[in-house]
């Protein structure tokens, strides 16, 4: 497009404006790029669509608490418990309080019970990869705080 016109002053950022939208109306929409997690030197791609949920696993006074301790999540997705601060935390699901389909799948995927997080920022990752539908109650072993974990179909 060529402008032969004068602008005039004051004026030229909104004829900028004007023709970086008139120009990305040109170009195809890009691919939406897939979701990337990463564990300190490790990156893993995840599928389009899916989701990276965190959970932060802290001692804090009076009672430790698990931020959030509720996440809703689908089948794909992967959830962190990340410690937030120095100290032990031991992340487990509530094996006797999850239904059949929920327990049979972390069962069988070994993520019933993760390994102690020992330093601020260690996270241990579950994937929701063929997770069935259901509420999968989760605590911490060390400090007893609770929470939910909702895989919505």
């Amino acid at each position: 497009m060529l402008f032969t016109g004068r602008l005039r002053p004051g004026r030229p950022f909104i004829f900028l404006g004007v023709a970086c939208a008139i120009a990305a109306c040109d170009r195809p929409d890009l691919p939406e790029r897939p979701p990337i997690l990463e564990l300190g030197a490790v990156v893993a791609e995840l599928p389009p669509g899916a989701r990276v949920h965190e959970v932060r696993v802290g001692a804090a006074a009076p009672a430790p608490e698990l931020d959030p301790d509720t996440v809703r999540a689908r089948p794909g997705d992967v959830v962190g418990f990340t410690a937030a601060a120095n100290g032990t935390h031991a992340m487990a699901f509530d094996a006797p309080a999850l239904a059949p389909e929920a327990g049979a799948f972390l069962s069988e995927t070994r993520q019933l019970r993760g390994p102690p997080l020992l330093t601020a920022g260690a996270t241990w990752v579950v994937s929701l990869k063929g997770a069935p539908p259901g509420v999968y109650p989760f605590h911490c072993i060390t400090h007893g705080a609770r929470g939910v974990l909702i895989v919505e179909p």
